[in-house]
């Protein structure tokens, strides 16, 4: 009966001593999180490509625009001359001409954005990792109000610190 008494009291004496060491591990190790999408949104890269893009697409839209204004001085002098065949074909082909660029166009916009994007997260990933490293983060949580991180107290959230962080990094100013 001793000797099992004896046993429980190591055995519970190994566990607490367990529990304290994981606890002491756990509390050592330091954690916060950010606002992903606000420092997505106040990355500079962000914003220099989101101007680019959108220099390229008005671009992409006054090609069209222009291709449109010739395609209806066309189906004007076309429907003014019915009888002219040639008029009629250079017509369907100026429509077939307009169509082809706008989907060819939508899709380069579409791969445009998906490049930005990926060259936007891959950038802010790695700045993010640098961050954490020199500043003794264990965990660097993420959140976009997607229900992935439900609680965390507010003296927690870095995001100003890492927006501040990605921005300067990026311009090439030196880290504080």
């Amino acid at each position: 009966m001793k000797k099992k008494a004896l046993i429980v009291i190591i055995v519970l004496l190994i566990a607490g001593t367990a529990i304290v060491f994981i606890t002491k591990e756990v509390v050592k190790q330091k954690t916060a999180y950010v606002n992903i999408k606000e420092v997505y949104n106040g990355f500079n890269l962000k914003k220099e490509l989101e101007s680019k893009y959108l220099k390229v697409q008005n671009e992409r839209k006054q090609i069209i625009d222009s291709l449109i204004l010739e395609y209806k001085y066309f189906e004007n002098k076309a429907n003014a001359n019915k009888n002219d065949k040639k008029l009629q074909v250079e017509l369907e082909s100026r429509k077939d001409n307009i169509i082809q660029k706008k989907s060819r166009f939508e899709e380069d916009n579409q791969a445009l954005t998906m490049q930005y994007d990926k060259e936007i997260l891959t950038q802010l990933s790695q700045y993010i990792k640098d961050y954490g490293k020199q500043n003794g983060y264990t965990y660097i949580f993420g959140t976009d109000e997607s229900g992935y991180l439900l609680y965390a107290d507010e003296d927690k959230n870095i995001t100003k610190q890492i927006t501040d962080y990605v921005n300067n990094k990026y311009s090439g100013k030196a880290e504080k």
